[in-house]
């Protein structure tokens, strides 16, 4: 599954108490870098991609 490494990065994580971790990649020529940031305790995630408009 597409997902399966990135489960694998969220358990190893969790294992060393870490709550942000950043990997390298390379895609079609391009060098991305990526940061995973894991929620822990009350702390909560905020997607500002998904707020709804109250105008709408």
């Amino acid at each position: 599954m597409i997902l399966d490494n990135l489960k694998a990065l969220k358990d190893d994580m969790v294992c060393k108490n870490w709550t942000i971790c950043s990997f390298i990649f390379n895609y079609k020529s391009i060098e991305y870098i990526v940061l995973v940031k894991r929620f822990v305790g009350k702390e909560k995630k905020i997607n500002t991609y998904a707020k709804r408009l109250r105008n709408e």
